[in-house]
């Protein structure tokens, strides 16, 4: 039942992040596309990393969210929005690369996260 319902804490999570990662991007975007993902990407995942260790995988229920962690996690999904940003953002306007990042960004971030937080504890 633990794992069902940190399952539910991480779909929830992910829905809320999934939306305002993307909408900060989108929001950003006129003031550059390097500057926008930079925006976007500390913003939320400075949110992310406490809703994560206080909402989501709360140390009362066994869990070990830490920054060393936290940012083990978020590394990948930052560098990957980065790089669909590089690649795609002369050829594809706004919003249709604001949903390329999204789709990138839950993408990686759910496959990484699901194995970085189950490895034993990181100093």
């Amino acid at each position: 039942m633990r794992r069902n319902n940190a399952f539910i804490r991480f779909c929830l999570s992910g829905i809320f992040f999934t939306t305002l990662g993307p909408s900060l991007l989108w929001i950003s975007y006129p003031l550059g596309a390097f500057i926008a993902v930079g925006v976007s990407e500390i913003f939320a995942h400075s949110l992310r990393f406490i809703s994560f260790r206080w909402f989501v995988f709360p140390a009362s229920k066994g869990y070990k969210v830490t920054a060393n962690r936290y940012i083990l996690s978020a590394v990948p999904v930052s560098l990957a929005n980065l790089l669909t940003v590089t690649l795609l953002r002369n050829q594809l306007d706004r919003t249709t690369l604001t949903f390329c990042v999204a789709l990138v960004s839950v993408s990686v971030g759910f496959l990484w996260s699901r194995f970085v937080y189950t490895l034993p504890k990181l100093h």
